[in-house]
């Protein structure tokens, strides 16, 4: 059990349609650690908020998304929409941030969304 990049990760021997999943689930910001588990001869992926403290006995290899600097208030309080289901008025609030800047992100982030998403 190592932790990999997530190249590496994504050729584990996944099926094309697990392997665009489990890219989707990298690029989605509440995800902080992927962790391929390998039980009677299948596996599975577990997906975390954050890095676990010990990983399952199981483990075949983990990602976990690289440190980056502190996100700004304003991609708080949108994760705090995204992740907890707050409204935008409540997230800001809670963030510290005008509203408008709230909807403006999320407005911003539904556009950049690819098509059917």
């Amino acid at each position: 059990m190592h932790q990999v990049p997530l190249e590496t990760f994504l050729a584990l021997g996944w099926s094309e349609s697990m392997r665009h999943r489990l890219a989707d689930a990298a690029a989605d910001p509440a995800v902080a650690c992927l962790v391929a588990v390998e039980t009677d001869g299948r596996r599975t992926v577990q997906r975390f908020e954050a890095v676990p403290a010990t990983l399952p006995a199981d483990t075949v290899a983990f990602w976990a998304r690289p440190e980056r600097a502190k996100r700004s208030r304003t991609a708080e309080a949108v994760l705090l929409v995204l992740r907890d289901g707050l409204t935008p008025y409540a997230a800001a609030k809670q963030a510290g941030v005008k509203s408008q800047a709230v909807y403006r992100a999320l407005k911003a982030r539904r556009s950049r969304a690819p098509a059917g998403a």
